[in-house]
């Protein structure tokens, strides 16, 4: 007598399967959006240098016969002309941050004499507002970059 086996395939051998595929899919998706998020605060920290050495550059070079700061507010950056701060000067050159990152005001600036700003010395481009600048993620405050500013007015990233 010949005996038939079932050659198909059972329910449960396709939940197991599904169940696999989702556990991969979500596995990979959380690692693309750790990177997401990480390459964002990589790109952002590298722009806020860029303005500052931007802005230190023209004092150097006494564009338009003045020198040129650096203001930090909890969601954006800004190069203003001059030494003293004016959010509705049409100058200011405005960089707003990720909406996924921040400086946090009270932590993230460390400015020698305290405030928000960095003012660089004309010709020079030394400043007496030295000191570290802090950005990092909102939903994970420990990831984080450090932006530090010497005397001399250069900038490095730690």
């Amino acid at each position: 007598m010949i005996i038939l086996k079932n050659k198909g395939i059972t329910i449960l051998e396709i939940i197991i399967v599904i169940s696999i595929t989702i556990l991969i899919a979500s596995i990979v998706t959380l690692n693309l959006s750790d990177f997401k998020r990480a390459r964002t605060l990589e790109n952002a920290t590298s722009e806020i240098i860029s303005l500052i050495n931007k802005s230190r550059n023209n004092t150097i070079s006494s564009l338009n016969s003045s020198n040129y700061s650096i203001h930090f507010d909890s969601d954006k950056v800004v190069l203003f002309l001059g030494s003293t701060y004016d959010p509705n000067a049409i100058t200011n050159e405005v960089m707003v941050l990720e909406s996924s990152l921040e400086i946090p005001i009270s932590l993230g600036v460390s400015l020698n004499g305290g405030g928000s700003d960095i003012v660089f010395q004309k010709i020079t481009g030394e400043t007496n507002n030295y000191g570290t600048i802090n950005i990092r993620l909102k939903t994970d405050i420990n990831t984080y970059r450090t932006i530090n500013i010497n005397q001399l007015g250069v900038v490095s990233e730690n």
